[in-house]
C-alpha cells in the first residue's frame, strides 16, 4: 500500500445507494457491517470414554449494518425515516444497498433480509453549512452479496 494520501481515490461523492423503502434511497460515504460471527459449542458426552469435546457449530450472530455520509438540509426522507423508527420497530423488509465504483455505477450489491432501521442519528450542520452528518444502523437476519455480470 502507497504512503502517497494522493494515490487514495477521490471521495467526492457517496459510496453506497441504500434503498431503504421500496421509495427511498439515500446516499451515503460509509457502509459498515459490524462482527458477524458463528460460535463453536464444546460439550462432552456423560460416559464418553475420549477426554476432548466433541465441537459443532452454534447459532450465528450478525451485526448491524452503520450507514454514514452527508445529507443535504431539510432531507424529507430521512425525516420519514427518523418517524419510522421512532414509532417502534418498522416491518422487516429487503434492503438492498449498492456498492457504486468511482464513476457511480453499481459495482455490487449486498442484501439484507428481513431488514429493518434500528437508529437514526444526526449531528447538528455547521452555522452556513448546506449538509449534515447522518448515521443509521440497520438490523437484518441475512446477508448475500451479489455481484453484477461482468
Amino acid at each position: 500500500m502507497s504512503d502517497n494520501p494522493s494515490a487514495a481515490p477521490p471521495s467526492n461523492g457517496p459510496s453506497f445507494l441504500a434503498h431503504l423503502t421500496a421509495d427511498l434511497a439515500v446516499p451515503f460515504a460509509q457502509a459498515e457491517v459490524a462482527c458477524s460471527d458463528l460460535p463453536v459449542i464444546e460439550y462432552r458426552h456423560g460416559n464418553s470414554p475420549v477426554f476432548y469435546p466433541i465441537k459443532m457449530p452454534g447459532l450465528g450472530r450478525v451485526g448491524n449494518v452503520i450507514l454514514s455520509g452527508m445529507m443535504p438540509l431539510g432531507s424529507p426522507s430521512l425525516a420519514a425515516l427518523q418517524q419510522q423508527v421512532a414509532a417502534g420497530r418498522p416491518a422487516g423488509t429487503t434492503i438492498a444497498i449498492d456498492l457504486l465504483d468511482e464513476n457511480g455505477n453499481r459495482a455490487a450489491t449486498w442484501n439484507l433480509n428481513n431488514a429493518w432501521p434500528t437508529q437514526v442519528d444526526t449531528e447538528d450542520p455547521q452555522p452556513g453549512a448546506s449538509t449534515f452528518l447522518a448515521t443509521v444502523r440497520v438490523s437484518f437476519e441475512q446477508l448475500a452479496i451479489v455481484a453484477p455480470p461482468r
